[in-house]
């Protein structure tokens, strides 16, 4: 994500980050607020490793109201082109913690102007995941 980062700040390498092979929940806090637009530059292949970090720091800030990344993240979701990189990555059980996220997140925090793409997201996932069909008969 540093290289995201480089190319969200314009190039400017004072803000990189040293990645090393820690854990998502590892990531710090401060450095996911200052990414702003993390999925815009990030490869389909690292997303699968920063979306539990972003989804649970979401989360935690009441929705990362103060924060660019917060309205990064839902937007990203809900584009059919990140759906159609990402969804291939994730595991069924990945698939489906997103769904819940992005379920519980629109009903508990989300701000209205998103809601929009709460819808798109959820109607990508759902139709991944299967959740929320109803009873199959």
């Amino acid at each position: 994500m540093a290289d995201a980062e480089i190319a969200d700040d314009g190039g400017d390498e004072s803000s990189r980050f040293e990645e090393t092979d820690n854990r998502w929940w590892e990531i710090p806090t401060a450095y996911l607020e200052r990414c702003s637009a993390p999925f815009c530059f990030l490869p389909p292949a690292s997303m699968p490793y920063y979306l539990p970090a972003y989804m649970t720091w979401y989360l935690m800030t009441d929705g990362g109201r103060d924060f660019f990344s917060s309205e990064s993240l839902i937007y990203d979701l809900s584009d059919p082109e990140h759906q159609g990189s990402l969804m291939p990555l994730l595991t069924p059980e990945q698939k489906a913690a997103i769904y819940a996220f992005l379920v519980y997140a629109k009903g508990a925090i989300a701000d209205p102007y998103d809601m929009e793409y709460f819808d798109k997201a959820l109607a990508g996932f759902q139709s991944e995941t299967q959740l929320g069909a109803g009873p199959q008969g």
